[in-house]
């Protein structure tokens, strides 16, 4: 009945006999589109989440809406070309044609929801170019939180995971055994460290920066490394992993004709490293959050208030109705 009432099972499925305890067919085709819409797994079975989203009253779900398009009059609608729009709750990308249809869309993963720090900040920008195997500069609170005590724990932990400690000027210090004299510099943050471009670095095989005062972009994941079969991926310190870097890549180089999709993956995987190339144009980039979003055919879907903004709203009376 409330499968009905929502509009996943259409009035005119038929489900199994009212006599009946099997639950299958149609049945579980509704609570797959259930599941998709609320942004969990589509497994068909009644796990305890799907069970904690069918109780949600349906008066938060009004409220959600109404917050929703609190968070859109916030935004900007006039962009100089298509965008590249993020939803932080939606883990997803978008990426808008001329038409103002969807050309490319994947999964992301955003900032950790734990600390403001790590949380991935709302924002709007433009892309201006990218960098095909990167180094990876560690900041600052990366290096003296997590690199200095695994230092502090094993001295040859940098050549392990291919870092290295480089002097203000750039010049390389050590990329093998740490001395206590290097280690009290790397603390202090006369020296810092980076990490080598390759599978195995933390930005994976490509970056697209936006400068802005966050220090926060979309990049590519170690291979070793894949969240996006996960309903909830906030795991990053605060800048956004793409599910598929190359595609991506060739998406915003499109107006060059010599960057196909072949030789983006060939400057991922055989390229020169640290290798930037500039946008003929910026691309704006935005990166938004709201919990309740209307798809092409009409379909609301829902995503958990990771962050818990949409509380914070509720707290200071927003949305006022009109």
């Amino acid at each position: 009945r409330l499968l009905r009432l929502l509009g996943d099972l259409p009035e005119i499925a038929v489900v199994v006999p009212e006599n009946s305890r099997l639950y299958a067919g149609t049945l579980v085709e509704a609570v797959e589109r259930f599941q998709a819409r609320h942004g969990l797994r589509p497994v068909g079975y009644l796990e305890l989440k799907t069970l904690e989203q069918l109780n949600v009253p349906l008066s938060y779900r009004v409220e959600q809406i109404r917050l929703a398009l609190e968070h859109y009059r916030w935004l900007r609608y006039d962009f100089p070309r298509p965008p590249i729009v993020i939803n932080i709750p939606a883990f997803r990308l978008y990426a808008f044609n001329e038409e103002g249809e969807i050309d490319l869309t994947m999964r992301v993963d955003v900032g950790e929801q734990d600390a403001a720090s790590t949380r991935t900040p709302v924002l709007e920008d433009e892309i201006e170019y990218l960098v095909f195997r990167p180094y990876w500069d560690v900041p600052l609170s990366i290096q003296r939180d997590e690199i200095v005590p695994n230092i502090r724990e094993d001295p040859d932990y940098l050549s392990e995971v291919h870092f290295e400690v480089i002097a203000p000027g750039g010049q390389v210090v050590t990329n093998r055994k740490v001395t206590r004299e290097i280690l009290q510099q790397v603390s202090s943050g006369k020296l810092r460290v980076r990490q080598k471009p390759g599978p195995d670095n933390s930005l994976g095989l490509v970056k697209f920066i936006f400068p802005n005062r966050y220090n926060v972009y979309l990049h590519d994941t170690p291979s070793w490394e894949n969240f996006f079969a996960q309903p909830n991926r906030s795991v990053s310190h605060g800048c956004v992993h793409l599910e598929k870097p190359d595609e991506l890549a060739a998406w915003v180089l499109r107006d060059q004709p010599d960057w196909t999709l072949e030789r983006v993956r060939h400057a991922m995987r055989d390229g020169q490293d640290d290798i930037k190339v500039n946008l003929t144009k910026p691309i704006p980039v935005m990166i938004l959050y709201t919990t309740a979003l209307a798809r092409e055919h009409g379909d609301i879907h829902f995503y958990p208030d990771i962050y818990g903004y949409d509380t914070d709203l509720l707290a200071k009376g927003y949305p006022t109705p009109r």
